[in-house]
């Protein structure tokens, strides 16, 4: 099973077609990037020649039309319908928590943002299931045009496959005209695995009442009918509710009247979400979002929070992003911070935020494209350097289930599990095999990481018994691994494993730091 997160490789700054010079091209850029289930992205070079997708590769079709001076031009996702003229993209450039396209519609120089929130210290917007869509225009000519754009998400968003039923309503907030979709069924964590989407829970879409917007359910066609002849749309939702989602799939909508435009930017932004309710289930308890951990903020208090936070969250985005690339540039240089930006959002997406049974945080992973295992420690070793650098309790949050498995009883081997489940639940172990020298290995090695970093070992003194025990493994075990897997299982089963006796004598080094850091002076090794 090969360790995969979802692949973003992509430019990162405006590149102008015909440019000779070296781009990252990408095999999806990132667009929504909340969790391992609210995550869409553009698996082609221009965002609107192909539809949007799930990072499984199954459409997650969101849609984007400006209409300037009365014609209309597709800006994001595929639309064959007459009349609709193709934006002309100019560029893209990408940052760690954000990806900005630049369009040309005709007089109109147009950006589109999507921004994921993605702040390490701010675990309240981390968690929180709210991506933005930011514009900005202008006309390039004397005088003023007039602009309406149009905004839509499928409710095929809230399904794992096409034959489930959806239904949708208004869900309007104090700060937003929103409306949300959802499953009839909604069967909360009845499903787990790999290739799978999310359907429980809902998906909203949401914009600022001052923009004097119209947000609705139509279905796709109709809807972009409506925008194309007159620049708006009906108010009323499409009344075919529920729907199979396949079959004339609803669209949630909005339209919203920019006015003249001149050469001074015209800006503004939507909100899209996803409320599962609860996220997580961790040795049969069901666990809701760290958001939420309160356990009584409503999905519109949640909207209303991320719409009050828009303007310090942007700042702190571009502030974060320019200190992750001028600290990447300072110690690598220019290549290096491109791998960097890379791989944050792949890294940070791949896993949620959840309040544990006693309010503390939980990170949990997925493996993606894998096998679907939630918590598996040789995906937590690899992504461990970016929670390092920037907020080390969450590598804690990641460790904490693999930690408690072994001391609740419920995990009885003397070495580390591999994983403790299959996303998203996490009840136990579910891959066939252990990792006994890697993953023992990896917690102690992860454990030192954390002490250097905050320069404490109180994390190690309470996880003290059991790593005690995983280092008498490894030193009993370590020094010649007998025929077992490592992270490289497509390799098979090997014997006399270097990688691993190495993996073992840097991790006994590490338990020693710890035990000297903790008073411990005979469990130096």
């Amino acid at each position: 099973m090969r360790k995969f997160l979802p692949v973003l490789v992509f430019f990162l700054d405006f590149a102008l077609p015909g440019k000779s010079q070296q781009q990252f091209r990408p095999s999806a850029y990132p667009l929504i990037t909340s969790d391992p289930y609210f995550s869409i992205w553009s698996f082609t070079d221009t965002l609107n020649s192909d539809t949007t997708r799930h990072w499984t590769g199954v459409a997650d079709a969101l849609t984007c039309l400006a209409r300037v001076d009365g014609k209309t031009y597709n800006l994001m996702g595929s639309w064959k319908m007459p009349g609709i003229l193709q934006g002309v993209q100019e560029g893209v450039k990408v940052s760690a928590t954000q990806t900005n396209y630049r369009f040309r519609c005709g007089e109109v120089s147009l950006d589109l943002l999507f921004t994921a929130p993605l702040l390490p210290k701010d675990l309240d917007a981390l968690s929180r299931p709210v991506d933005y869509i930011t514009w900005k225009m202008a006309s390039g000519v004397p005088g003023k045009v007039s602009v309406q754009l149009f905004f839509a998400a499928s409710g095929t968003l809230a399904v794992n496959s096409l034959d489930q039923q959806i239904t949708w309503s208004r869900a309007d907030t104090r700060l937003l005209q929103a409306v949300k979709a959802g499953t009839v069924t909604q069967k909360v964590l009845g499903r787990k695995g790999d290739n799978v989407r999310i359907d429980w829970g809902w998906l909203f879409l949401g914009v600022p009442r001052k923009y004097g917007s119209v947000t609705t359910v139509l279905p796709a066609a109709e809807a972009g009918q409506q925008f194309l002849q007159t620049g708006s749309l009906s108010t009323s939702l499409d009344p075919d509710s529920p729907r199979n989602a396949g079959i004339h799939p609803a669209q949630l909508c909005a339209s919203i009247p920019l006015g003249y435009v001149g050469s001074k930017p015209a800006t503004g932004h939507i909100l899209l979400g996803y409320d599962d309710g609860y996220s997580i289930e961790y040795f049969h308890h069901w666990l809701r979002p760290w958001w939420n951990r309160d356990q009584k903020t409503t999905s519109s208090q949640m909207l209303d929070a991320a719409q009050s936070a828009y303007p310090g969250l942007m700042d702190s985005c571009r502030a974060f992003d320019r200190r992750l690339r001028d600290e990447a540039v300072r110690d690598g240089g220019s290549h290096y911070a491109d791998l960097c930006a890379l791989v944050y959002r792949q890294a940070i997406a791949a896993h949620k935020l959840v309040a544990g049974p006693d309010g503390s945080p939980l990170l949990f992973n997925k493996e993606c494209f894998s096998n679907g295992s939630i918590g598996t420690v040789d995906v937590t070793y690899p992504s461990a350097p970016v929670f390092l650098r920037y907020n080390p309790r969450l590598l804690e949050a990641l460790m904490e289930p693999i930690f408690y498995y072994s001391e609740s009883g419920n995990w009885k081997k003397p070495i580390a599990a591999h994983d403790v489940g299959t996303y998203p639940i996490a009840d136990g172990q579910t891959y066939g095999e252990d990792m006994p020298v890697e993953e023992c290995g990896n917690m102690i090695l992860l454990t030192t990481a954390i002490a250097r970093a905050t320069h404490s070992a109180s994390f190690a003194q309470k996880h003290w018994k059991v790593l005690t025990q995983w280092a008498h493994y490894l030193e009993t075990q370590g020094f010649d691994p007998a025929n077992q897997l490592c992270t490289d299982d497509f390799a098979g089963h090997l014997a006399h494993n270097a990688n691993l006796s190495v993996k073992a004598i840097l991790a006994i080094a590490g338990y020693g730091r710890l035990a000297g850091m903790l008073g411990h002076p005979g469990q130096q090794h």
